[in-house]
């Protein structure tokens, strides 16, 4: 049928009585569409109607299912070892679970660690300020300028007079 069918299209295209899209103008090419989707639709309808009346046919036609037979009755002895064992698995699954959660924190708490070490050594670096450079960040501001001067000379004079003193020590109990 469809080899008749695919012999009938290519006489056709032969003969020039069909036309490929390509060859089409926009107005022929919007005709066809419109040809085709009706094509499509008496299709896909006569299709779904053939479905509902098989359904409908197999539905009618089928006898009702025979009553199941009742399950052989479960020993109560069975069903708590059946529950036992869920049980047992239910907490053996959520120890394991548990335990890769543990794993996965301490990883990450090490990480975190390793982290802040690295801050630490970084910052404590930077912290070894030389005398100079304490004061220098102390005196970014006019109005701390002239109170680190002052203390600075204040420190050079305490600290000259100590040496004086330490050189015009005596004995080492004075």
């Amino acid at each position: 049928m469809k080899e008749n069918e695919r012999k009938k299209y290519q006489m056709k295209k032969r003969m020039g009585t069909r036309k490929l899209v390509k060859y089409m103008d926009r107005r022929e090419h919007k005709a066809a569409k419109r040809i085709w989707k009706g094509h499509c639709t008496t299709y896909r309808a006569k299709k779904k109607s053939l479905k509902d009346t098989t359904n409908n046919f197999v539905r009618e036609n089928t006898p009702d299912s025979l009553p199941v037979s009742p399950a052989p009755p479960v020993s109560p002895e069975n069903v708590l070892a059946v529950a036992r064992r869920q049980a047992k698995l239910k907490r053996e699954r959520i120890i394991r679970e548990k335990g890769r959660k543990i794993y996965h924190y301490k990883k990450k708490m090490e990480k975190y660690k390793k982290r802040l070490q690295r801050l630490e050594k970084a910052n404590s670096k930077n912290n070894a300020d030389t005398p100079n450079t304490k004061l220098q960040t102390m005196c970014d501001t006019p109005e701390h300028r002239k109170e680190v001067v002052k203390k600075a000379h204040f420190g050079e004079v305490l600290n000259e007079q100590l040496k004086e003193n330490y050189a015009n020590l005596k004995t080492l109990k004075e």
